[in-house]
């Protein structure tokens, strides 16, 4: 509990209930309500970030109050719906789509940065089949060996 003395207006932080139930009592203290947090906003950022095929990507950074943190890779025209997600609806009986949407400054960053990546050599898709290629054999038609 928090107390708060007349005299002075001095401010004490986690006294024991006890105590303060005796200060409050005899009218030396006031109780002090704690103020509700101010809810925090999500945080955005827009950077890069080396994905699965070690190449370097452009992505979108969502940083939740509680500590999460997701990512968009994606395609800049379906980034406003990269962080949405579907849930059950008892209610409406139905899915509802739901989630947080990012500002149109970071989808904008996100498609300058997109594009800028998408045309060099190391980030395109072009670029990936080849690399494929070259680890693995090319691919055989036809019908497989038969084996005994």
């Amino acid at each position: 509990m928090d107390i708060k003395v007349k005299a002075t207006g001095k401010i004490f932080h986690q006294m024991p209930p006890d105590l303060s139930a005796i200060l409050l009592e005899m009218g030396l203290v006031e109780r002090v309500e704690k103020p509700a947090p101010a809810p925090k906003e999500p945080q955005w950022t827009v950077g890069r970030i080396k994905n699965e095929r070690g190449v370097d990507a452009a992505h979108i950074v969502l940083t939740l109050p509680s500590g999460e943190v997701r990512h968009y890779d994606g395609p800049p025209d379906k980034a406003a719906d990269g962080f949405k997600y579907r849930q059950w609806s008892g209610q409406q009986q139905a899915h509802v789509i739901d989630g947080p949407e990012p500002p149109v400054t970071v989808i904008e960053q996100y498609r300058a940065i997109y594009k800028e990546h998408a045309f060099t050599d190391d980030g395109s898709m072009m670029t990936y089949w080849k690399v494929r290629r070259q680890k693995n054999e090319e691919p055989k038609f036809g019908l497989p060996e038969k084996r005994f």
